[in-house]
């Protein structure tokens, strides 16, 4: 279970606008410009890794403009044993999740947008392009 943080709300560890952080988390409400001066909402989605932050997703296709609505990190049970009918030995996960809303396509705009939640990719590569759930 996971409890969505909103930004510079109580359980928000950074109070910098535009950046949520959960934990060894950050989602980071960016703004890229394009070759035509369009500019691009993003969100990065960044772990805190061997002394130093780490971009692990972007969404960065056409449903990739978005604005930043929360973030949590849910624990999840990765792996496990089971010994005489009972779970044994279980290792335990962080998985980032960003709830966004869609606010632009290509050049144009969207106005009330459907919400989309994004995750990393399977075994935490870095990707640019993936949802994890949308409605």
């Amino acid at each position: 279970m996971g409890l969505f943080v909103t930004d510079n709300s109580t359980f928000d560890e950074d109070k910098t606008t535009g950046t949520i952080k959960v934990s060894n988390w950050l989602a980071i409400q960016m703004y890229i410009t394009d070759n035509i001066g369009f500019s691009r909402p993003r969100v990065s989605i960044q772990e805190f890794t061997n002394g130093r932050w780490v971009e692990r997703v972007r969404p960065n296709n056409a449903n990739g403009l978005i604005g930043m609505l929360s973030f949590t990190v849910v624990n999840v049970r990765a792996n496990y044993s089971i010994i005489n009918g009972l779970v044994s030995s279980p290792t335990v996960r962080a998985i980032p999740v960003l709830k966004s809303q869609l606010v632009g396509r290509s050049d144009a705009n969207v106005t009330n947008g459907p919400t989309i939640f994004w995750t990393l990719q399977i075994g935490g590569m870095v990707s640019y392009n993936t949802e994890m759930f949308r409605f």
